[in-house]
């Protein structure tokens, strides 16, 4: 009843609006057009006075003007006329502004994309402003849905759609997928330009990271990082990638995954497959199939594709480094100062600590060893860092003490080693701190000889004593 009310009101006030300026506009016509007073004769073009020109004169004295035209002079002169002028400005002025406020408040609440006809839609669908062409598909893509669109229109929206996904300089928009997808729904699309579709969706889905140096007695390290597929959101496509093996020099080798902390698969391929290599620059691919399944794994595969992904790098002598030291001085205590214990772990063969790295000035690639008061060290898991990571991890000993513990151990010193060996599978990393860091006295938890007393307790210091999250110390 409100919303009516309101209705009702709105038209009242525009029919109100609307005869309030046609009298303004009509006043203000009248006003200035004025009323024709006087029975002198004036050229039309200057406006001269010719009363008294002399008889048989065709010409104006003033500009020349032809005067023999019917229309070439005029009888008498308009003044305007203020008051009507004056009144219908009065009128229409409050029009105007009464008038644009309503149009304003109309043109919020009305969908202006459902108005525009279909040419001016695919027009901006090819904009380069990504929220007009997304705002113009998605209205494309409503209308497809309704059978609304002509078959010529949607042959030549599925043709632009075909030529966005195959042009992998540029993003892809995922609506466009979605018009090749619904097109095809509706039966607007040949098993060829289907096929097309299916085939560059995954042809551009990894990318490759590979080491530009490497050593033969190393594993050669490389990761695929996803790029996405050229597909629609509408439906619910799957992708099944599996590594076939690496090509060096045209000859094939074994790959295989390898765990690796990123946003990516990383992989290394067979151990062994650079020793026979020469010194020097080689060439070769990542071969990598794909095979893309339609959505619910209804039918057979809409595509099989083998990405061939290239990459190069240069085989250098054994004891030649691949990641460059780092050994700025300036950098030292910052460095010291991004490692923490939290906390140091041992039990009769194994130990572990909780270590964390805040901010590091440079990358960090270390050996992780405990050496205890006696001088005997233990080694852990090694560990690597990026420069101004911000990560826990908990390095622990791969194999346990051949010999029992028989005393009690309260601290140990925790030693940290430059390894770069380390972080040759860290395909981001480039460098590393060349220097040893050692942080001294480190309370132990031992669980061979505290108590869980004292290991409560000391885990509430510690709680107490830890920043809160994204604070420094």
């Amino acid at each position: 009843m409100v919303e009516l009310t309101a209705h009702i009101s709105a038209q009242a006030i525009a029919i109100v609006v609307i005869a309030v300026g046609g009298v303004g506009i009509a006043l203000l016509w009248v006003g200035l057009r004025g009323r024709r007073v006087g029975d002198h004769p004036f050229c039309r073009t200057c406006g001269f006075d010719l009363f008294g020109r002399p008889e048989g004169s065709t010409a104006c004295a003033e500009c020349g003007a032809e005067l023999r035209g019917a229309r070439a002079m005029i009888v008498g002169v308009r003044p305007r006329r203020r008051k009507r002028v004056v009144a219908g400005v009065a009128l229409l002025v409050p029009a105007l502004v009464v008038g644009g406020v309503l149009g304003w408040q109309r043109g919020k609440i009305v969908d202006w994309q459902k108005q525009k006809p279909d040419w001016w839609l695919a027009r901006e669908a090819d904009s380069p402003n990504v929220p007009t062409s997304n705002a113009a598909l998605t209205e494309l893509i409503a209308r497809l849905r309704a059978k609304e669109l002509s078959k010529t229109l949607v042959a030549r929206l599925v043709q632009r759609g075909l030529a966005r996904q195959a042009d992998f300089s540029t993003p892809w928009a995922r609506s466009w997928g979605d018009v090749i997808e619904v097109a095809h729904a509706a039966g607007e699309v040949s098993d060829a330009d289907w096929a097309k579709y299916a085939q560059t969706a995954v042809a551009n889905y990894h990318k490759l990271l590979f080491r530009d140096k490497l050593r033969r007695r190393d594993t050669p390290p490389y990761e695929l990082r996803f790029q996405g597929a050229r597909l629609g959101t509408a439906g619910r496509w799957s992708i099944i990638d599996e590594v076939a093996a690496i090509e060096i020099d045209g000859r094939e080798t074994y790959a295989s995954i390898a765990y690796r902390e990123g946003d990516g698969r990383a992989l290394i391929a067979r151990q062994g497959v650079l020793s026979d290599l020469a010194l020097g620059r080689h060439n070769g691919h990542a071969l990598v199939d794909l095979t893309l399944r339609p959505p619910n794994y209804l039918g057979p595969p809409a595509a099989r594709v083998r990405e061939r992904l290239p990459f190069a790098f240069d085989l250098v002598p054994d004891d030649q480094a691949i990641l460059e030291p780092v050994a700025d001085q300036s950098l030292r205590g910052a460095v010291a100062a991004s490692l923490r214990v939290a906390s140091v772990r041992m039990s009769s063969g194994q130990t572990s600590l909780a270590l964390r790295c805040w901010d590091p000035p440079t990358e960090l690639a270390f050996d992780v060893l405990v050496r205890r008061a006696d001088g005997t060290e233990q080694m852990l898991r090694p560990v690597v860092y990026r420069r101004g990571e911000r990560q826990t991890k908990w390095p622990y000993s791969s194999e346990r003490a051949t010999t029992p513990r028989t005393t009690p151990v309260k601290s140990v010193d925790v030693v940290f080693r430059p390894n770069p060996d380390a972080a040759i599978n860290f395909l981001d990393v480039n460098s590393y701190w060349n220097e040893e860091v050692v942080l001294k006295d480190v309370p132990v938890d031992d669980l061979l000889y505290d108590t869980i007393a004292d290991l409560e307790a000391r885990e509430r210091e510690r709680a107490a004593k830890t920043p809160a999250v994204g604070a420094r110390e």
